[in-house]
Protein backbone atom coordinates (compact mmCIF):
# COMPACT_ATOMS: atom_id res chain seq x y z
CA UNK A 1 0.00 0.00 0.00
CA UNK A 2 1.54 3.59 -0.95
CA UNK A 3 2.19 6.12 1.76
CA UNK A 4 1.44 8.88 -1.34
CA UNK A 5 -2.01 10.36 -1.18
CA UNK A 6 -4.36 10.96 -4.38
CA UNK A 7 -4.84 14.76 -4.83
CA UNK A 8 -7.14 16.25 -6.49
CA UNK A 9 -5.73 19.99 -7.89
CA UNK A 10 -8.13 23.23 -8.29
CA UNK A 11 -6.57 26.01 -10.37
CA UNK A 12 -6.49 28.87 -12.66
CA UNK A 13 -4.38 27.64 -15.43
CA UNK A 14 -1.24 25.12 -15.83
CA UNK A 15 0.91 26.97 -17.91
CA UNK A 16 4.04 30.24 -17.30
CA UNK A 17 1.75 33.20 -18.48
CA UNK A 18 1.41 34.69 -15.05
CA UNK A 19 1.98 34.67 -11.66
CA UNK A 20 -1.25 32.09 -10.08
CA UNK A 21 0.26 29.77 -13.31
CA UNK A 22 3.83 29.91 -12.13
CA UNK A 23 2.98 28.73 -8.53
CA UNK A 24 0.61 26.28 -10.23
CA UNK A 25 3.62 24.88 -12.04
CA UNK A 26 6.10 24.98 -9.86
CA UNK A 27 3.72 23.17 -6.89
CA UNK A 28 2.50 20.53 -9.27
CA UNK A 29 5.69 19.89 -10.79
CA UNK A 30 7.80 19.94 -7.35
CA UNK A 31 5.20 17.75 -5.59
CA UNK A 32 5.13 14.49 -8.21
CA UNK A 33 7.15 12.49 -6.29
CA UNK A 34 4.80 13.34 -2.75
CA UNK A 35 1.91 12.10 -5.03
CA UNK A 36 0.55 8.78 -5.98
CA UNK A 37 -1.99 10.02 -8.25
CA UNK A 38 -3.91 13.14 -9.42
CA UNK A 39 -6.14 15.19 -11.44
CA UNK A 40 -5.90 18.59 -12.17
CA UNK A 41 -9.20 21.09 -12.86
CA UNK A 42 -8.61 24.50 -14.08
CA UNK A 43 -10.88 26.82 -16.15
CA UNK A 44 -12.43 26.23 -19.28
CA UNK A 45 -10.51 27.66 -22.73
CA UNK A 46 -7.00 28.16 -20.88
CA UNK A 47 -3.95 27.47 -22.57
CA UNK A 48 -2.53 24.34 -20.39
CA UNK A 49 1.14 23.11 -21.48
CA UNK A 50 1.87 19.15 -20.63
CA UNK A 51 0.94 18.50 -17.02
CA UNK A 52 2.65 15.23 -15.16
CA UNK A 53 -0.64 14.41 -14.22
CA UNK A 54 -4.22 14.83 -16.64
CA UNK A 55 -5.32 18.02 -17.00
CA UNK A 56 -9.40 18.93 -17.41
CA UNK A 57 -10.47 22.33 -18.17
CA UNK A 58 -14.19 22.90 -17.87
CA UNK A 59 -14.81 24.69 -14.45
CA UNK A 60 -16.41 27.82 -14.66
CA UNK A 61 -17.32 28.92 -10.61
CA UNK A 62 -14.15 31.07 -10.06
CA UNK A 63 -15.69 34.71 -10.18
CA UNK A 64 -17.52 36.20 -7.48
CA UNK A 65 -20.35 37.42 -9.99
CA UNK A 66 -24.27 37.46 -9.67
CA UNK A 67 -24.25 33.65 -10.51
CA UNK A 68 -21.26 32.28 -8.06
CA UNK A 69 -24.05 29.89 -6.58
CA UNK A 70 -25.43 28.52 -9.77
CA UNK A 71 -21.61 28.59 -11.40
CA UNK A 72 -20.91 26.63 -8.18
CA UNK A 73 -23.40 24.10 -8.14
CA UNK A 74 -22.96 23.51 -12.14
CA UNK A 75 -18.92 22.49 -11.48
CA UNK A 76 -19.85 20.65 -8.63
CA UNK A 77 -22.04 18.39 -10.74
CA UNK A 78 -19.68 18.64 -13.51
CA UNK A 79 -16.82 17.12 -11.16
CA UNK A 80 -19.28 13.85 -9.78
CA UNK A 81 -19.97 13.33 -13.62
CA UNK A 82 -16.14 13.57 -14.82
CA UNK A 83 -14.46 12.04 -12.19
CA UNK A 84 -14.24 8.23 -11.67
CA UNK A 85 -11.97 8.02 -8.31
CA UNK A 86 -11.32 9.43 -4.94
CA UNK A 87 -8.95 11.45 -3.20
CA UNK A 88 -7.33 11.87 0.26
CA UNK A 89 -6.24 15.59 -0.79
CA UNK A 90 -8.63 18.28 -2.65
CA UNK A 91 -5.98 21.09 -2.81
CA UNK A 92 -7.20 24.57 -4.20
CA UNK A 93 -4.07 26.57 -5.42
CA UNK A 94 -6.31 29.92 -6.03
CA UNK A 95 -8.76 31.67 -3.70
CA UNK A 96 -11.43 32.22 -6.12
CA UNK A 97 -11.94 28.43 -6.14
CA UNK A 98 -12.29 27.39 -2.97
CA UNK A 99 -15.65 27.04 -2.19
CA UNK A 100 -16.07 24.11 -4.95
CA UNK A 101 -12.72 23.26 -3.50
CA UNK A 102 -14.67 22.52 0.06
CA UNK A 103 -17.90 20.70 -0.72
CA UNK A 104 -15.64 18.66 -3.51
CA UNK A 105 -14.02 17.62 0.13
CA UNK A 106 -16.54 17.01 1.65
CA UNK A 107 -17.84 14.72 -0.92
CA UNK A 108 -14.64 12.83 -0.82
CA UNK A 109 -14.45 12.89 2.58
CA UNK A 110 -11.35 14.34 1.84
CA UNK A 111 -8.70 16.75 3.26
CA UNK A 112 -9.30 20.31 2.02
CA UNK A 113 -5.38 22.42 1.92
CA UNK A 114 -5.79 25.98 0.36
CA UNK A 115 -3.15 28.62 -0.97
CA UNK A 116 -3.51 32.26 -0.22
CA UNK A 117 -1.93 34.44 -2.73
CA UNK A 118 -3.10 37.76 -1.54
CA UNK A 119 -5.62 40.02 -2.54
CA UNK A 120 -8.18 37.06 -3.58
CA UNK A 121 -8.01 35.72 -0.09
CA UNK A 122 -9.83 38.65 1.44
CA UNK A 123 -11.91 40.25 -1.00
CA UNK A 124 -14.89 38.13 -0.60
CA UNK A 125 -15.81 40.09 2.85
CA UNK A 126 -16.52 42.83 0.42
CA UNK A 127 -19.52 40.07 -1.34
CA UNK A 128 -22.52 38.39 -0.58
CA UNK A 129 -20.43 35.00 -0.76
CA UNK A 130 -18.13 35.98 2.51
CA UNK A 131 -19.35 33.03 4.39
CA UNK A 132 -19.11 30.73 1.00
CA UNK A 133 -15.34 31.44 1.70
CA UNK A 134 -14.96 31.62 5.43
CA UNK A 135 -16.81 28.15 5.75
CA UNK A 136 -14.18 26.90 3.17
CA UNK A 137 -11.08 28.42 5.30
CA UNK A 138 -12.54 27.12 8.24
CA UNK A 139 -12.45 23.82 6.72
CA UNK A 140 -9.31 23.87 5.62
CA UNK A 141 -6.75 21.50 7.34
CA UNK A 142 -4.02 23.60 5.84
CA UNK A 143 -4.18 27.46 4.93
CA UNK A 144 -0.81 28.29 3.98
CA UNK A 145 -0.07 31.98 2.82
CA UNK A 146 2.67 33.03 0.12
CA UNK A 147 3.93 35.72 2.31
CA UNK A 148 3.42 36.72 6.45
CA UNK A 149 1.66 39.65 4.95
CA UNK A 150 -0.67 38.40 3.42
CA UNK A 151 -1.09 35.77 5.88
CA UNK A 152 -1.84 38.94 8.48
CA UNK A 153 -4.43 40.20 6.21
CA UNK A 154 -6.42 36.90 6.04
CA UNK A 155 -6.60 36.52 10.02
CA UNK A 156 -7.35 40.01 10.17
CA UNK A 157 -10.66 39.76 7.93
CA UNK A 158 -11.35 35.88 9.33
CA UNK A 159 -9.99 35.64 12.96
CA UNK A 160 -11.01 31.95 14.13
CA UNK A 161 -9.10 30.69 10.75
CA UNK A 162 -5.78 29.29 11.26
CA UNK A 163 -3.09 30.17 8.33
CA UNK A 164 0.76 29.20 7.88
CA UNK A 165 3.15 31.18 5.80
CA UNK A 166 5.81 29.72 3.20
CA UNK A 167 7.47 31.46 0.77
CA UNK A 168 7.78 30.99 -2.89
CA UNK A 169 10.48 31.18 -4.95
CA UNK A 170 12.07 32.28 -8.47
CA UNK A 171 12.49 29.13 -10.50
CA UNK A 172 16.29 29.18 -10.89
CA UNK A 173 16.19 27.24 -14.40
CA UNK A 174 13.87 29.81 -15.90
CA UNK A 175 15.45 32.87 -15.17
CA UNK A 176 19.00 33.22 -15.11
CA UNK A 177 21.36 36.28 -16.39
CA UNK A 178 22.86 36.12 -20.08
CA UNK A 179 25.78 38.52 -19.97
CA UNK A 180 26.68 41.02 -16.87
CA UNK A 181 27.52 43.51 -19.88
CA UNK A 182 23.90 43.52 -21.71
CA UNK A 183 22.65 46.79 -19.43
CA UNK A 184 20.48 49.64 -21.85
CA UNK A 185 19.62 52.50 -20.18
CA UNK A 186 15.73 52.11 -19.57
CA UNK A 187 13.71 51.33 -16.26
CA UNK A 188 10.81 48.09 -16.85
CA UNK A 189 7.58 47.77 -15.31
CA UNK A 190 6.50 43.61 -15.53
CA UNK A 191 2.75 43.19 -14.94
CA UNK A 192 -0.51 44.22 -15.53
CA UNK A 193 -1.40 47.58 -14.93
CA UNK A 194 -3.53 48.27 -12.37
CA UNK A 195 -3.82 50.36 -9.61
CA UNK A 196 -2.16 48.29 -6.53
CA UNK A 197 1.06 47.96 -8.95
CA UNK A 198 1.68 51.30 -9.04
CA UNK A 199 2.77 52.09 -12.80
CA UNK A 200 1.24 55.86 -12.29
CA UNK A 201 3.39 56.53 -9.33
CA UNK A 202 6.51 54.91 -11.18
CA UNK A 203 6.12 56.98 -13.85
CA UNK A 204 5.84 59.91 -11.87
CA UNK A 205 8.74 59.36 -10.32
CA UNK A 206 10.21 58.33 -13.72
CA UNK A 207 9.00 62.24 -15.17
CA UNK A 208 11.14 64.02 -12.30
CA UNK A 209 14.10 61.58 -12.63
CA UNK A 210 14.18 61.80 -17.06
CA UNK A 211 14.35 65.56 -16.69
CA UNK A 212 18.30 64.72 -16.11
CA UNK A 213 18.66 61.93 -17.13
CA UNK A 214 17.53 62.16 -21.25
CA UNK A 215 19.33 59.13 -22.42
CA UNK A 216 16.57 56.82 -20.54
CA UNK A 217 13.15 55.15 -21.42
CA UNK A 218 10.66 53.35 -19.54
CA UNK A 219 9.52 49.64 -20.41
CA UNK A 220 5.82 48.44 -19.51
CA UNK A 221 5.72 44.38 -20.46
CA UNK A 222 1.97 43.30 -19.68
CA UNK A 223 -1.64 43.73 -20.35
CA UNK A 224 -2.29 47.41 -20.46
CA UNK A 225 -5.90 48.13 -21.09
CA UNK A 226 -5.86 51.89 -22.22
CA UNK A 227 -10.09 52.08 -22.28
CA UNK A 228 -9.36 51.86 -18.22
CA UNK A 229 -9.51 54.90 -16.23
CA UNK A 230 -6.50 54.30 -14.07
CA UNK A 231 -4.24 53.89 -17.71
CA UNK A 232 -6.15 56.95 -18.93
CA UNK A 233 -4.27 59.26 -16.25
CA UNK A 234 -1.05 57.21 -16.78
CA UNK A 235 -1.57 57.81 -20.72
CA UNK A 236 -2.05 61.21 -20.28
CA UNK A 237 0.82 61.76 -17.89
CA UNK A 238 2.99 60.11 -20.82
CA UNK A 239 1.35 62.69 -22.89
CA UNK A 240 1.55 65.78 -21.11
CA UNK A 241 5.57 65.57 -20.01
CA UNK A 242 6.36 63.73 -23.38
CA UNK A 243 8.12 61.07 -21.62
CA UNK A 244 9.63 57.99 -23.66
CA UNK A 245 7.45 55.25 -22.76
CA UNK A 246 7.60 52.56 -24.77
CA UNK A 247 4.87 49.58 -24.28
CA UNK A 248 6.02 46.02 -25.19
CA UNK A 249 2.55 43.89 -24.28
CA UNK A 250 2.75 40.71 -23.23
CA UNK A 251 5.92 38.80 -24.42
CA UNK A 252 7.32 35.35 -24.10
CA UNK A 253 9.71 33.73 -21.55
CA UNK A 254 12.71 34.24 -23.32
CA UNK A 255 11.82 37.71 -23.74
CA UNK A 256 10.51 38.36 -20.59
CA UNK A 257 13.99 37.49 -19.18
CA UNK A 258 15.94 39.28 -21.88
CA UNK A 259 14.05 42.31 -20.44
CA UNK A 260 14.62 41.63 -16.91
CA UNK A 261 19.01 40.98 -18.22
CA UNK A 262 19.10 44.61 -19.76
CA UNK A 263 16.91 46.86 -18.00
CA UNK A 264 19.45 48.89 -15.01
CA UNK A 265 16.37 48.46 -12.76
CA UNK A 266 12.72 46.49 -12.29
CA UNK A 267 10.21 49.27 -10.94
CA UNK A 268 7.17 47.89 -9.28
CA UNK A 269 5.79 50.56 -6.47
CA UNK A 270 2.94 47.99 -4.44
CA UNK A 271 0.20 49.98 -3.20
CA UNK A 272 -1.79 48.69 -0.60
CA UNK A 273 -5.63 49.03 -0.07
CA UNK A 274 -7.33 47.23 2.46
CA UNK A 275 -8.46 44.76 0.10
CA UNK A 276 -6.37 45.08 -3.06
CA UNK A 277 -2.86 44.71 -2.42
CA UNK A 278 0.49 42.81 -3.44
CA UNK A 279 1.06 39.60 -1.87
CA UNK A 280 3.77 38.49 -2.58
CA UNK A 281 5.96 40.15 -5.52
CA UNK A 282 7.63 37.41 -7.16
CA UNK A 283 8.92 39.92 -10.29
CA UNK A 284 11.00 41.25 -7.94
CA UNK A 285 12.86 38.12 -7.36
CA UNK A 286 12.47 37.31 -11.17
CA UNK A 287 14.14 40.73 -11.76
CA UNK A 288 16.99 39.96 -9.01
CA UNK A 289 17.74 36.69 -10.52
CA UNK A 290 18.23 37.96 -13.96
CA UNK A 291 20.60 40.68 -12.04
CA UNK A 292 19.01 43.40 -11.90
CA UNK A 293 17.61 45.97 -9.47
CA UNK A 294 14.33 46.53 -7.78
CA UNK A 295 12.20 49.00 -6.66
CA UNK A 296 9.44 48.48 -4.64
CA UNK A 297 7.19 49.77 -1.12
CA UNK A 298 7.11 49.75 2.39
CA UNK A 299 4.34 48.89 4.04
CA UNK A 300 3.59 45.71 1.80
CA UNK A 301 4.91 41.98 1.29
CA UNK A 302 7.58 43.86 -0.63
CA UNK A 303 9.44 44.25 2.94
CA UNK A 304 9.97 40.49 2.99
CA UNK A 305 11.92 40.28 -0.33
CA UNK A 306 13.46 43.06 -1.05
CA UNK A 307 16.94 43.36 0.66
CA UNK A 308 16.96 47.06 1.10
CA UNK A 309 20.60 48.88 -0.70
CA UNK A 310 21.65 45.81 -2.04
CA UNK A 311 19.16 44.15 -4.01
CA UNK A 312 16.82 47.33 -4.66
CA UNK A 313 15.11 50.09 -2.99
CA UNK A 314 12.13 50.44 -0.83
CA UNK A 315 10.15 53.27 -0.65
CA UNK A 316 6.80 54.95 0.64
CA UNK A 317 3.95 54.58 -1.18
CA UNK A 318 2.72 57.29 -3.26
CA UNK A 319 5.85 58.85 -3.20
CA UNK A 320 6.99 59.59 -6.57
CA UNK A 321 10.25 61.67 -5.06
CA UNK A 322 11.68 58.51 -3.51
CA UNK A 323 10.76 56.49 -6.31
CA UNK A 324 13.06 58.91 -8.25
CA UNK A 325 15.60 59.16 -5.85
CA UNK A 326 16.14 55.60 -6.22
CA UNK A 327 15.84 55.66 -10.30
CA UNK A 328 19.49 57.58 -9.58
CA UNK A 329 21.00 55.25 -6.71
CA UNK A 330 20.26 51.98 -9.43
CA UNK A 331 22.07 54.37 -11.77
CA UNK A 332 25.05 54.82 -9.57
CA UNK A 333 25.23 51.82 -7.87
CA UNK A 334 25.50 49.85 -11.15
CA UNK A 335 27.98 51.88 -12.85
CA UNK A 336 30.13 51.81 -9.79
CA UNK A 337 30.20 48.16 -9.79
CA UNK A 338 28.58 46.21 -12.09
CA UNK A 339 29.86 42.93 -11.28
CA UNK A 340 29.45 43.09 -7.42
CA UNK A 341 25.60 44.73 -8.26
CA UNK A 342 24.21 41.67 -9.84
CA UNK A 343 25.97 39.50 -8.12
CA UNK A 344 24.40 41.01 -5.15
CA UNK A 345 20.81 40.19 -6.92
CA UNK A 346 21.34 36.71 -7.89
CA UNK A 347 22.65 36.07 -4.41
CA UNK A 348 19.80 37.31 -2.65
CA UNK A 349 16.89 35.63 -5.22
CA UNK A 350 18.62 32.53 -4.54
CA UNK A 351 17.80 32.78 -0.68
CA UNK A 352 14.26 32.20 -2.58
CA UNK A 353 13.83 28.86 -3.11
CA UNK A 354 10.74 27.24 -4.45
CA UNK A 355 11.90 24.00 -2.55
CA UNK A 356 10.88 25.90 0.75
CA UNK A 357 6.79 26.41 -0.14
CA UNK A 358 6.98 22.54 -1.35
CA UNK A 359 8.67 21.57 1.54
CA UNK A 360 5.74 23.28 3.69
CA UNK A 361 2.98 21.46 1.27
CA UNK A 362 4.76 18.20 1.43
CA UNK A 363 4.59 17.95 4.93
CA UNK A 364 1.07 18.27 5.01
CA UNK A 365 0.56 15.75 2.59
CA UNK A 366 2.51 13.15 4.99
CA UNK A 367 0.01 13.81 7.76
CA UNK A 368 -3.01 12.76 5.16
CA UNK A 369 -2.48 9.46 2.64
Amino acid sequence: MSNRPKVLYLTFEFNNTDGWARCTVNWINGLRKNVLDADILTLRNVPNEKAPWDVKPFLISASNGRYKKLRLKLDYLSCLFRLRKNYDIVHCLIEPLAPLAHKLAERYRARLMIQFHGTYCVQPVNTKWKELYHRAYKYSSSNISNSNFTKIRAVEEFPDIEVDSAHIGVDQDEFSIKSKNLRENYFLFVGASKPRKGLLTALKGFCEFYKSNRNFRFRVVGFFDKKNSYNQKILDLISTNNLPVDFIGLVDHEELQTQFTKCIAHVLPSVTEKFNFEGFGLVHLEANMCGSLTIGTRGSANEEIIQHNVSGYLVEQDNSVQICEAMNKCVAKYYNNKSKTVDDCINWAKKFSWQISIDAIAKVYAKYK
